[in-house]
């Protein structure tokens, strides 16, 4: 497979200041082109994206408005960023809280097949412990630990069988609108999926503004974006150290990925279907609807908004 490709990187984000800077130079040893959607952050997030957008000319910034976040939004920026885009890149789904454990070009190169052209995600979830939690009793000794790289803060975590889609190849014809989570007809999925950290859970800080932005959020956002942000207190999200479910990350075994992780059949089975895949999507392509011109996100109402920051400006006097 030719390597002469490009990646593109989708990012939504809001209030990741605490991890943005780790995440951008992460990302940025990988992805050609980052195209950015902030959804109303308030934590400096926005203000570090600009810094980085000044010495990084391939990270393009949309635009920043608060609006309800929903999954159709990484289709804005796919329809706004297409025309640098050629037949065969690579368009990646990013989160901020993701890192990936090998780089996608080179997983690309040694476990996605010719015929293949979508990248599923095989989970690595790393979680705050009670222990970690204990340690991080007050805002200033969380705000030091912040120093330290979050992969050497956060070590325990839980491989995930829930998997999405984090990778599709390039065609001309394809077509995404923003009332849909991935383009039409997206690819035809690898059998392997891509190892990734994922760091949701960082500390009590992040992990209480998360858990109260998803609280007010889940009234203006569809049901089926959000059907795992109904927590009502976020103390729950902290796991016991001793769980035999929980596993510690050692610096030196990497997390690999899932080499059988979607296909099942013969392989002849496997190449008939992928031919008539291939044959019949840039037909099907031409029979979906455009995007639509008029498309506006859904506005955050201004008291909501206030409520936000007010509840912000309280976390961070204390815990």
């Amino acid at each position: 497979m030719s390597n002469q490709f490009l990646f593109h990187g989708l990012l939504t984000v809001r209030d990741e200041a605490d991890i943005l800077n780790q995440y951008l130079d992460h990302t940025l040893s990988w992805c050609d082109n980052i195209y950015v959607y902030d959804t109303g952050s308030t934590d400096g997030t926005w203000e570090i994206l600009q810094e980085y957008a000044a010495a990084h000319p391939n990270i393009k910034l949309f635009r920043k408005e608060s609006v309800c976040w929903h999954e159709g939004l990484r289709a804005v920026l796919f329809n706004e960023y297409r025309h640098l885009a050629k037949e065969g890149d690579w368009f990646a789904r990013l989160d901020a809280d993701e890192f990936y454990e090998c780089t996608p070009r080179q997983f690309i190169a040694d476990h996605v097949r010719w015929y293949e052209s979508a990248i599923y995600l095989q989970w690595y979830e790393f979680r705050l412990t009670q222990a970690e939690a204990a340690t991080l009793d007050t805002s200033q000794a969380t705000l030091s630990e912040r120093e330290i790289p979050i992969h050497l803060r956060r070590r325990h975590y839980l491989r995930v069988d829930y998997t999405e889609p984090r990778f599709f190849k390039y065609r001309k014809s394809m077509a995404w609108t923003p009332y849909a989570s991935s383009p039409f007809n997206a690819g035809n999925i690898a059998r392997a999926r891509i190892p990734i950290r994922h760091y949701p859970h960082r500390d009590p800080i992040q992990l209480a503004t998360r858990s109260r932005l998803r609280s007010l959020m889940r009234r203006f956002v569809s049901p089926s974006d959000c059907t795992h942000w109904a927590i009502e207190d976020w103390r729950s999200l902290i796991v016991d150290q001793n769980d035999p479910k929980l596993l510690f990350a050692d610096s030196s075994t990497p997390l690999g990925p899932n080499l059988d992780g979607q296909y099942r059949g013969h392989r002849r089975n496997i190449l008939m279907r992928s031919a008539l895949y291939m044959f019949l999507v840039r037909l099907l392509d031409y029979t979906r609807p455009d995007f639509p011109s008029n498309y506006a996100a859904q506005p955050i109402p201004a008291d909501v908004r206030a409520l936000l920051e007010e509840r912000r400006e309280n976390l961070g006097k204390t815990n």
